[in-house]
């Protein structure tokens, strides 16, 4: 081997490692890069204007009682990340079984049903990102607006046995 050829070599390394790291540092940022979902349509509910809670009925509070009790049954797994796609994507398949039968079932007033409408529109995109097919987010994602949408049942919505946790 010339000098000239461990010359090549040596530049053909430090373009490979300078490569590698340039690979290395996409790479990390773009693992630190998180699809953000979208804000929480739950956010635009508005309380009644006397300061009371808007009205539910008994379609609407067993359906909610029944997505809570199978978001609780998966919820350790997802607050410690070791919940898995079938999981997830089970939870998704009760949220989206629920919701269908809110949307049948119940019949507010037309103030709450608009009101109502926002936390319906964030249980289907929660149970659309729990399903995992959604590249705008994941069913991480999906738990977080479900919570989201919890929180807003609870402040917002008349269910006696409903607790924001």
């Amino acid at each position: 081997m010339t000098a000239r050829t461990h010359r090549h070599r040596g530049r053909g390394a430090s373009l490979l490692a300078t490569l590698g790291l340039i690979t290395v540092s996409s790479t990390s940022a773009l693992a630190s890069t998180a699809v953000a979902a979208p804000p929480a349509q739950s956010a635009y509910v508005v309380p009644p204007a006397d300061g009371q809670k808007w009205p539910t009925d008994e379609a609407l509070r067993a359906s909610m009682s029944a997505i809570r009790e199978a978001y609780d049954r998966l919820g350790p797994y997802i607050e410690n990340w070791t919940a898995g796609p079938h999981d997830m994507n089970e939870l998704g398949n009760h949220i989206d079984e629920y919701v269908n039968a809110i949307i049948a079932n119940t019949h507010l007033p037309t103030p709450a049903q608009e009101n109502l409408d926002y936390l319906i529109a964030d249980l289907q995109r929660g149970a659309q990102l729990m399903h995992g097919t959604d590249p705008h987010g994941t069913p991480y994602d999906g738990a977080a607006v479900l919570k989201t949408a919890f929180s807003a049942y609870g402040k917002y919505f008349d269910d006696p046995n409903w607790s924001v946790k």
